[in-house]
């Protein structure tokens, strides 16, 4: 029976179990599905493990990655990609499949380029990778944080305090919008928009002046210290903001509903390219319908930030 390896590469997010299961389903009948633990590095100690309905069972809806995820630095040299190569070679493994974003994506090409035949599926919260619509772990990822704003917000609300609340995103800031437009924040501070920082002072002062005793600032993370701002604020405001940084709260937790629906349709594309032996393809989603497009082409970076989602945003302060 063929083998079809399946890991998950770099940061882990919610769906990656749950796409997991449902791939390893959809090619039992034909094919030994293997799972290679630790990502990456994984291949080159050998750590597989064949998933069966045993080894899958209760992890489905798990958050994080029951294979375990890592960073491979060895996979970045000509002598670890061709060792790499030669290992999955040796082991029978007819496609690799890896879950997770740019770095990992990368990784792939480059195996590929050395004879390995490779599929991406997107798995990163960050929902940065512009050929796709939607990543796994995203949807959950920004649910996670609207809770835990909605929480920390009422506390605010109690003692008339304002919030500056920092969120994931590495330099993408989708989970920043979207949490701001779902918490309906005052004002987000996000790396596609320089001019979002400068604008903060103005739409507080704004706030305040309508009226609002808490008001809420998003923040996207890598852009400044969440703690001087809310300081800064403090002081022109006179006003105590408190600040709140997230940070893994939201990698955490069983996939939303959507994530679990996208996990279910990137498993169905994956096994049927597959089945019809195409691969070094990247598989994503556009307008919900499951698309694959070449891997030289999923790495090309490009912005696909939703500027009309964001001018949305902006009306209300208009």
């Amino acid at each position: 029976m063929k083998k079809i390896g399946v890991l998950t590469s770099g940061g882990d997010s919610q769906g990656m179990n749950a796409y997991l299961c449902a791939l390893t389903k959809l090619l039992s009948e034909n094919y030994e599905v293997v799972g290679i633990r630790e990502g990456f590095s994984g291949i080159f100690s050998e750590d597989f493990v064949k998933l069966t309905p045993q080894v899958l069972k209760d992890k489905e809806f798990l958050g994080g990655s029951f294979l375990k995820t890592s960073r491979c630095d060895r996979l970045k040299t000509t002598e670890g990609l061709k060792t790499a190569a030669e290992i999955l070679k040796n082991n029978k493994i007819e496609c690799l499949v890896v879950n997770g974003g740019n770095g990992s994506f990368k990784g792939a090409a480059e195996l590929s380029d050395f004879g390995v035949n490779v599929l991406c599926v997107p798995g990163t919260i960050d929902n940065d990778l512009f050929y796709s619509d939607l990543s796994l772990g995203f949807d959950t990822a920004v649910c996670n944080a609207v809770s835990v704003i909605d929480k920390v917000k009422q506390t605010m609300q109690a003692n008339s305090r304002g919030l500056v609340v920092e969120v994931m995103g590495r330099h993408c800031g989708k989970i920043a919008l979207n949490c701001a437009i779902s918490v309906n924040a005052n004002a987000v501070v996000l790396n596609e928009d320089k001019n979002s920082l400068t604008e903060v002072f103005n739409l507080i002062e704004q706030a305040i002046l309508s009226g609002e005793e808490s008001p809420v600032v998003v923040l996207q993370e890598n852009i400044l210290n969440g703690e001087d701002l809310a300081q800064e604020l403090s002081k022109k405001f006179n006003k105590t903001f408190k600040f709140e940084k997230l940070g893994y709260v939201q990698r955490g937790g069983s996939p939303s509903v959507q994530d679990r629906i996208l996990a279910n349709i990137l498993a169905h594309k994956t096994a049927e390219l597959i089945n019809n032996s195409t691969f070094n393809l990247a598989i994503g989603v556009k307008n919900s319908k499951p698309i694959c497009v070449p891997l030289n082409l999923a790495l090309t970076e490009q912005i696909n930030f939703d500027y009309e989602l964001y001018n949305l945003f902006l009306k209300k302060f208009k």
